[in-house]
């Protein structure tokens, strides 16, 4: 191959001489500077040894090539691209921060990208919490499900970002939430009682890796983009699309719900691996539209948006619907423990509706933080004896003579405040 520059310095001639057989395609790159991008050009090429073939490179140019099969130096025929694509290039890359910024903003800089990565993580993971209002689930687990997602999650879900192919990596990050999601479900089965369960371990888990990435990203922006990067960089990760792993897991943890108390085993086994289905085909939605969204396109960025919120508004509507169908289980749970003499009528009045626990916890809290603990441990105990008891119903098994049961019915009874002796006057 020869590049003979023309007169034009924008001009070169491209000279092919076929010296040896070779690859009967021919692969022309041009960058197109002005646009942005490169522009790759696939010719069809079956030449014998000693033919030429001839174009112009420039950006008018028609980027056809003049063959001369038998080597006299007259083309014969004149081959057009069989296929054209482009690919977009920043023929302007910014450089680093570190080569112009002072110290101290460089460490600001950073710290905006700790503090953004963070701090949108610590009110996501407390709304998430804070929904499961019934039983709370242990620390351990919530914190196990929040650690798998932002350290072995995240870590796995970079390298796929880098050594598989685009469609394959929201694949590997769902089906790692998933691993982590059905740990729990399997290993602590006591402890994943309902839907609203799999929404908050799910949710942890798309929150943790969430944080993990955005804060790579922030910080990446940062030293390559400044301060402007980063600030628009935290508005679309951290604001815009901050809930979107969130909502994956979310979706997730929903099938394992819902597989908790399936009658029909078929569902059982099924439920999770369509949640899982369902996880993937929305994160690579959303990738979809959010690669189209660049350049003069960058409108289309609504469309994901406005397909995430609905599915957050969604995920929050079956969340809400099954703390009242829970609510309605604990009433009728804790009904039948108020015959058995487990509650007092005050105790039952007090706990067996949502409000009413507010107002139990608020008269405790009066009392001082040792009677809000109590208060705590009591709500916690008697919501565990409900879910048992509906446990138990489902077994077909008496609810009376179940040995754990009658431990959390003498939890409770140790849990009632002594009565406070009357004073003599």
């Amino acid at each position: 191959v020869v590049l003979d520059p023309a007169d034009d310095a924008t001009r070169f001639d491209l000279v092919l001489r076929m010296q040896q057989a070779l690859s009967p395609i021919l692969i022309v790159e041009w960058p197109d500077v002005a646009a942005g991008q490169v522009i790759s050009r696939e010719y069809p090429l079956d030449l014998p040894v000693g033919a030429s073939a001839t174009t112009g490179l420039c950006d008018a140019c028609d980027f056809v090539l003049d063959v001369d099969g038998d080597g006299d130096g007259t083309p014969e025929q004149r081959v057009h691209p069989r296929r054209t694509l482009w690919r977009p290039v920043d023929f302007n890359p910014r450089e680093s921060v570190l080569f112009y910024l002072p110290p101290e903003q460089i460490i600001v800089g950073m710290l905006l990208a700790l503090l953004g990565a963070v701090l949108p993580t610590a009110i996501y993971a407390g709304g998430v919490t804070w929904l499961d209002r019934h039983e709370k689930e242990p620390p351990h687990l919530l914190r196990a499900a929040f650690l798998w997602g932002a350290l072995p999650g995240a870590v796995v879900a970079v390298v796929a970002r880098f050594f598989v192919a685009g469609p394959l990596a929201p694949v590997i990050t769902e089906s790692l939430k998933f691993a982590a999601i059905a740990f729990i479900f399997t290993r602590y089965r006591r402890e994943f009682d309902n839907i609203l369960d799999g929404i908050v371990y799910g949710a942890l888990a798309g929150i943790g890796y969430s944080m993990t990435i955005n804060l790579l990203t922030y910080a990446t922006g940062f030293l390559f983009g400044g301060f402007e990067l980063l600030g628009t960089s935290v508005l679309l990760n951290g604001i815009a699309f901050g809930l979107n792993e969130a909502y994956y897991g979310a979706a997730i943890g929903i099938g394992f719900g819902v597989s908790r108390w399936a009658k029909d085993r078929r569902l059982r086994i099924a439920a999770p691996f369509i949640a899982l289905a369902a996880a993937i085909g929305l994160h690579l939605f959303n990738d979809y539209w959010r690669d189209l969204a660049v350049g003069d396109r960058s409108g289309l960025v609504i469309i994901p948006i406005l397909a995430t919120w609905a599915g957050i508004v969604a995920v929050v509507a079956i969340a809400v619907l099954s703390l009242r169908r829970d609510q309605e289980i604990i009433r009728a749970h804790l009904k039948a423990e108020l015959d058995l003499r487990t509650l007092t009528p005050n105790e039952f009045f007090y706990l067996s509706t949502p409000r009413n626990r507010s107002r139990f916890l608020l008269q405790a809290a009066r009392r001082g933080p040792a009677e809000l603990a109590r208060a705590l441990q009591m709500r916690e105990t008697i919501t565990q004896l409900a879910y048992r008891r509906r446990e138990l119903g489902l077994l077909g098994r008496d609810a009376a003579t179940d040995a754990v049961a009658a431990s959390l019915r003498q939890r409770v009874a140790r849990l009632r405040p002594k009565p406070r002796p009357r004073e003599n006057r």
